[in-house]
């Protein structure tokens, strides 16, 4: 602003401000036209004011705060009126204009003096540029224009590189950026969409598409429009021509590859599943010679599998048939080839065999690749016979064998698929051998027929009737010149035992030809139970090796197993009887602090997890008792080592004693409390080991931190778990250090330090106080208030608070509440503020809430005559006779009692009688008013307010 316009305001402000001092009358004219002047100044010095502050009420205005001395030869001369210029009047360039402000050089105030304008809305430009609306950028255009920088104007104009606000640029106009030849949004150069992304949206290409050929949002070429309306890359997934809709090929019969027409289709059979052909373009199971199959052959032009005796894929398109083949009759596929071959024998032609590993039939045999019909040679390495000749007989493939010592015959009989041993009818007995009796003429076998009467020539009858000759030397068929016995079930003895005139019997030679739990007579060669070091039982064990009984040496108190027996009721080893030798199967059948080895069977001190002890516990892989703190454990498995809540162990069980004896210390976020192990996560129990400590009334805090490094310690999160405030015994709280989540004294960084719990802070980074002392009161823990110099509400601290609880001592007697412009004289109980008594035209100081009626009129805060209400609880500053009668309400003064209250003069509305002489109350004589009877002069009654 100009220095002659602010020079106008201040005279105009100031000489209006004192108009009544200076004779000034009237408001200073709006225009310079038919005014009288309402001041003339004719002075010929300087217009000063003194060094000094301007008076700021009537009262500090004196003689000498604002003097104008003598005119003096070349000072200002002022005449006439002082008025603004006519309006309208224009000043000369460059000159102050001296009626009208500056603007703003704002938004809302642009322009020069006088010409003030609103940019709000304008279309060339919302900002204040050089004086006038205007851009400094983009921003500060409407939507869809530039601002040009050389101009600073804006337009729909974008050429040279200018940045549009919103939409994009054509290189020349602005654009919405909305469509796809024009796409865009951050205002610079506009998109052409296409290709993959047809679409505009929001400003920006899109791959979102629609389908119909020539139609906006068509994808371009190589892309087509997918199931969700977006463009995709053509390809076996996604396939059609570009912009029409997708076609996943993977799902089309016709085969998974896009075509270059943009159909689905094959273009050679491996395009095709297993089992089809590619035959013109598309697949399925029509073929030919010159179209040949995925997988398998074409058979009568279908494909088929390729894998059948007259349908076999043998390498060309076209199958063919493994029927009559020499090397095999079955369709093999072998090592990724399919040739005819053979997977038994009976997939070779006859007397021949089937090689398994090669699946070619050949001469070769064994006993695992027998021959079709006929018979192999050997069991290893042999070659296929017909299996008709008497020393190399045999059908069906298996191996040859002779029939020269064969009891149903002598010679090769022929039989469906080769040959078996038997006997030729015709040669009665010729092909039989000495013990036979016929050739059956149908079975063709030699036949040993014999009974109890017709008795073998030599050896034994199978059987009483119609039983067969046998040698009578096998130990089933054991016996001579009678019937034979079988010896394997004979209690004398399992094998058959030669004897005089051939007359074998069952007897033993050993133990082992004996039945169990029996030794072998080996003088007599038959069993018995008796038994000793020279004659072992079969199985169990011997009650007593110099001579005793077979036990079957599976019990406790009898373990053996052919040896003598053993008694295993108290055998290191095992206390249990394990196949026939002492030992365990448990760790229960071993002594104490000892477990069963599960492969030895036997009692060891050795330990692990499937390996248990007989009580105590297995430590480092031994047995031990179980009972150290380290070391717990009564079940026999792995010993526990006591820790965190159940740090002792007792009775072999890890448990929570602590702190006596040989106790465990408490760990792992457990302490020790009252000499158990509690959780330390406690305000009364807190720690991570060892004893316990108790936070609730602990300076550092009552919470039990538990920090990830497991160091439990007392501290806070908030001022509300450090110790509070007791502003009666004059103790401060504490801040909550947000560091270290402790408690301290310290406060006032909002940054370090939380508030204090009660009483308040004494400075920014000062200390907690108790907050009951007048000159640091508080108790919301901020900072700390000085009440010593405060009237509004009071010089005392109450209760955290600044107030006044005391009807004279803490307002009245307080010189900076008593003493002017204050005059705070009264406190109000009701609340607790110094307050302005209605005596003597006491100021409200600005407002009627500081009068202690809460009332004033004209500036002046007003009282309560006799009879008025004093407040609750009263208070006889609302009174104007700062007296209260035996009803709590205001009092009055009687006749002839002072009235100069406060020492400011006589109060007449103090009086009973509303009447003073001097400083004294006088009566009110008759027709005159009064407040109370007691105003009347003797003998007068009031009446109506009126004595008479």
């Amino acid at each position: 602003m100009g220095k002659n316009w602010m020079f106008r305001v201040v005279v105009a402000a100031t000489l209006g401000g004192f108009g009544g001092v200076l004779g000034c009358g009237g408001d200073m004219p709006k225009d310079g036209g038919g005014a009288q002047p309402d001041l003339s100044i004719v002075a010929k010095g300087d217009l000063a004011m003194p060094p000094g502050d301007m008076p700021k009420t009537e009262d500090d205005l004196a003689v000498g705060d604002m003097e104008i001395p003598d005119a003096a030869e070349g000072d200002l001369t002022v005449e006439g009126d002082m008025a603004a210029p006519d309006d309208g009047a224009a000043l000369p360039d460059g000159a102050n204009d001296l009626s009208d402000p500056p603007c703003g050089n704002s938004q809302q105030s642009c322009g020069k003096p006088g010409n003030c304008e609103d940019c709000t809305g304008k279309t060339v430009g919302v900002a204040c540029v050089a004086m006038k609306c205007g851009c400094n950028s983009s921003a500060d255009c409407p939507k869809g224009s530039a601002c040009n920088l050389q101009t600073n104007q804006c337009s729909d104009s974008c050429a040279g590189g200018l940045v549009c606000n919103g939409g994009c640029c054509d290189g020349q106009t602005c654009q919405s950026g909305s469509d796809v030849a024009t796409c865009g949004s951050d205002g610079n150069k506009c998109a052409a969409c296409g290709l993959g992304t047809p679409t505009c949206v929001g400003g920006a290409c899109s791959a979102t598409c629609v389908v119909g050929m020539g139609m906006v949002g068509n994808c371009g070429q190589g892309f087509c429009c997918n199931a969700q309306n977006q463009c995709a890359a053509i390809a076996n997934a996604s396939c059609g021509v570009a912009g029409a809709a997708c076609t996943d090929c993977g799902k089309s019969a016709n085969g998974p590859t896009c075509l270059m027409n943009g159909s689905c289709g094959c273009a050679v059979s491996k395009d095709c599943p297993v089992g089809q052909a590619c035959k013109g373009g598309a697949c399925g199971t029509a073929c030919d010679m010159n179209t040949a199959c995925n997988g398998g052959c074409c058979s009568q032009n279908v494909c088929v599998a390729g894998n059948t005796q007259t349908g076999c894929s043998l390498g060309g398109a076209v199958c063919g048939s493994c029927a009559g083949n020499g090397t095999g009759t079955a369709c093999v596929t072998l090592n990724a080839m399919t040739f005819c071959g053979c997977d038994s024998q009976n997939d070779c032609p006859a007397n021949s065999a089937c090689n398994t590993t090669t699946h070619k039939c050949g001469a070769a045999c064994d006993v695992n690749n027998p021959c079709n019909g006929g018979c192999c040679s050997a069991a290893m390495n042999g070659t296929c016979a017909k299996g008709v000749a008497d020393a190399a007989c045999g059908n069906n493939g298996g191996v040859c064998a002779s029939c020269a010592a064969n009891d149903v015959g002598r010679a090769c009989v022929a039989t469906q698929g080769g040959g078996t041993c038997g006997c030729d009818p015709a040669k009665v007995l010729a092909d039989c051998p000495i013990t036979a009796t016929k050739c059956d003429a149908v079975k063709k076998i030699c036949i040993k027929v014999c009974s109890a009467i017709d008795k073998c020539q030599f050896g034994c009858c199978s059987a009483a009737m119609n039983g067969e000759c046998r040698t009578g030397t096998a130990h089933n068929t054991c016996g001579g010149a009678g019937i034979c016995v079988d010896c394997t079930i004979a209690n004398v003895g399992h094998v058959c035992r030669p004897g005089a005139n051939n007359q074998n019997t069952c007897g033993c030679n050993a133990a082992a030809d004996c039945p169990s739990n029996q030794a072998c007579n080996v003088v007599n060669h038959s069993c018995t139970a008796t038994c000793s070091m020279a004659q072992a039982c079969n199985g169990g064990c011997c009650s007593n090796p110099a001579g005793g009984t077979c036990q079957p040496g599976n019990v406790v108190a009898a373990c053996g197993a052919a040896n003598a027996c053993l008694n295993c009721t108290n055998a290191a080893v095992g206390r249990a009887c394990v196949s026939g030798a002492c030992g365990c199967t448990k760790a229960s059948d071993c002594g104490a602090l000892q477990a069963c080895d599960a492969v030895k069977k036997v009692c060891t001190n050795i330990c692990n997890a499937n390996q248990l002890c007989n009580g105590g516990c297995c430590s480092g892989g031994v047995c031990v008792a179980g009972t150290a703190n380290s070391a717990c454990g009564g079940a026999g498995a792995a010993c526990i080592g006591c820790q965190a809540g159940t740090p002792s162990c007792v009775a072999n069980a890890c448990v929570n004693k602590c702190g006596a004896g040989n106790d465990g210390i408490c760990g792992f976020g457990f302490c020790c409390s009252a000499l158990k192990c509690v959780i330390g996560n406690q305000s009364k129990a807190c720690g991570y080991s060892g004893a316990c400590m108790d936070c609730s009334n602990n300076s550092d805090g009552t919470k039990c931190q538990t920090p990830v490094n497991n160091q439990y310690f007392c501290g806070c999160d908030d001022q509300t778990q450090c110790l509070p405030a007791n502003p009666q015994g004059g103790s401060a709280g504490y801040t909550c250090a947000k560091s270290d989540k402790t408690c301290t004294s310290l406060c006032g960084n909002p940054a370090l330090f939380t508030n204090c719990n009660g009483g308040c802070c004494s400075a920014p980074n000062g200390q907690c106080r108790a907050g009951g002392g007048d000159a640091a009161c508080g108790n919301g823990g901020g900072f700390c208030k000085s009440c010593s110099a405060s009237c509004n509400p009071g010089p005392t601290c109450i209760n955290g608070g600044c107030g006044c609880n005391n009807l004279f001592s803490q307002c009245f007697n307080e010189p900076t509440c008593y003493d002017p412009p204050g005059h705070r004289d009264g406190c109000n109980l009701a609340t607790a503020s110094c307050c302005v008594s209605g005596l003597n035209g006491f100021k409200d100081n600005g407002n009627a809430a500081n009068c202690c009626t809460g009332a004033s009129v004209n500036g002046l805060c007003t009282c309560n005559l006799a009879g008025g209400a004093a407040g609750n609880p009263p208070s006889p500053w609302f009174c104007c006779s700062v007296l209260l009668n035996n009803m709590g309400q205001c009092g009055c003064r009687n006749n002839g009692a002072s009235v100069n209250l406060l020492g400011f003069g006589a109060e007449p509305k103090a009086c009973c009688s509303g009447r003073v002489t001097g400083s004294t109350c006088v009566c009110s004589a008759k027709g005159q008013t009064a407040q109370t009877q007691a105003g009347c002069c003797a003998n007068l009654v009031l009446a109506n307010g009126m004595c008479n």
